[in-house]
C-alpha cells in the first residue's frame, strides 16, 4: 500500500498528480521478468517531459531476458542526476482480498502490486519532474 496524500499537488498546483501515474503502473501486470505495458506506461509519461527513451531487451534464464528502460533529459551543462528502481514486482501470492494488478485507493491507502516497492515512487518521481524542467543539466532514470 502506497500511503496517498497529494501533498506535492497541493504545494504547487501546477505538478501533476502522482496517483493517477502510480495507478497506471500498477494496473500494467509487470511479475518478473517484466516487459511490455508497464514500459510503455512510463515511456508515455516521460515523452512529453523531453525525456529520450531507450528500451532494450537483456538478461538469460531464469531470471531473464528482462526489458530495461532508460530515459535521459539534457538541460545543458550541470550535474547528472539519476534515479534508479524498477518496475518488475514478484508475484502477488495469496492473501490479496483484491485484484492486485487494479489499484484500488482506500481513505489514504492505495493498494495494490508495486504500490510501495517501486511504482508508487517512479510516479511521484514524475510527477515531480516538472519543477525541474528549467534546471541545467541531466536527469536520467534507470
Amino acid at each position: 500500500m502506497f500511503r496517498y496524500r497529494s501533498a506535492m499537488s497541493m504545494s504547487n498546483p501546477k505538478l501533476p498528480d502522482p496517483l493517477p501515474l502510480a495507478r497506471d503502473l500498477i494496473s500494467c501486470p509487470s511479475v518478473t521478468p517484466a516487459t511490455g505495458a508497464v514500459f510503455d506506461a512510463l515511456e508515455r509519461m516521460l515523452m512529453p517531459l523531453g525525456f529520450e527513451i531507450d528500451r532494450f531487451i537483456a538478461g538469460e534464464a531464469p531470471d531473464g531476458p528482462v526489458e530495461n528502460l532508460i530515459a535521459l533529459r539534457a538541460n545543458g551543462p550541470g550535474r547528472h542526476f539519476a534515479f534508479a528502481g524498477h518496475l518488475d514486482v514478484v508475484p502477488p501470492g495469496a492473501g490479496w482480498i483484491s485484484d492486485p494488478f487494479a489499484p484500488e485507493q482506500r481513505g489514504e491507502l492505495l493498494y495494490g502490486r508495486g504500490a510501495v516497492d517501486m511504482k508508487g515512487s517512479i510516479a511521484s518521481f514524475v510527477a515531480a519532474l516538472p519543477a525541474a524542467a528549467d534546471l541545467p543539466g541531466t536527469i536520467s532514470l534507470l
